[in-house]
């Protein structure tokens, strides 16, 4: 499986992906918010000259976490050997069930495609044998600790992997092909940009949520947040924004406007935990 993106061709993103090579052809994880969009595009970029399918008949479950590998081992044997990023077909109740060792929490885990007709038979399983339902809340305070992006909040269409701190998810190799976007992200990495995402840790317990603006020890505004909570693995604030990328060294004093009030805050690595 690969990380990888639908690229504009201002160098920004139309949507994040999960993209899987698989038997007959590849395996499309994507933001259900950006289905239809994404769909559209890809279709015009392949012509009539492949089948795209969109599959409703299939639901997505996510285990995640260090004991994730215990639990689905007792329900689909063989899980265990599949390698991070990896995928395979396994069996459960006589249906075929694809899985790959992969999710979006920072933690070991796998991710299940499988018929809608017994993923209610699988996540009960899961629960008899100590596995806890969490919502999206849950979810949003792991990708967060762990530094990753989502969708429509951190990177949307007029941002570049670049400008996300995303390089690491472009390969050398592609720099210098052709693909939407091309021209501009080389021209980015060549010359650099004019802002970056970076970790920011607030000094006292004041939460910066999405949209607050962001200023140096001189007042002047420098960038806003995209995405901030508490986290609980690491008991403190924290948040995900664009600053001006003179300012984008860790440990780099700034102020965050919370209702009204400048709340000193630092830039600091990801993840945060």
């Amino acid at each position: 499986s690969k990380y990888s993106f639908l690229m504009k061709e201002n160098g920004g993103i139309y949507d994040d992906l999960i993209i899987t090579k698989v038997e007959d052809g590849y395996m499309v994880i994507l933001n259900a918010a950006c289905k239809e969009n994404d769909l559209s595009i890809i279709k015009s970029k392949l012509g009539e000259k492949f089948e795209l399918r969109l599959r409703d008949d299939l639901s997505l479950i996510a285990i995640q976490g260090p004991e994730s590998k215990d639990i689905l081992e007792r329900i689909i044997p063989g899980v265990n050997k599949l390698r991070f990023m990896n995928g395979n077909k396994f069996n459960f109740n006589a249906e075929d069930t694809y899985i790959t060792r992969s999710g979006y929490t920072g933690e070991d885990g796998f991710e299940i495609s499988i018929k809608n007709n017994v993923v209610i038979k699988l996540v009960e399983k899961m629960i008899d044998l100590g596995s806890s339902l969490i919502g999206l809340g849950a979810r949003d305070t792991l990708r967060l600790e762990a530094g990753l992006c989502l969708y429509g909040h951190d990177i949307n269409e007029e941002t570049s992997p670049v400008e996300a701190n995303l390089k690491w998810a472009i390969s050398k190799n592609r720099i210098n092909e052709e693909f939407p976007g091309a021209k501009e992200i080389k021209r980015q990495f060549n010359e650099g940009v004019k802002k970056l995402r970076v970790g920011i840790k607030p000094d006292n317990r004041v939460i910066a949520r999405e949209s607050t603006k962001i200023f140096d020890d001189k007042n002047n505004e420098i960038g806003k947040i995209t995405s901030g909570t508490f986290g609980p693995s690491v008991n403190s604030p924290i948040a995900m924004g664009y600053v001006s990328n003179m300012f984008s060294k860790s440990n780099t004093k700034v102020f965050l406007e919370v209702r009204g009030k400048k709340i000193p805050a630092s830039i600091c690595e990801l993840p945060f935990y």
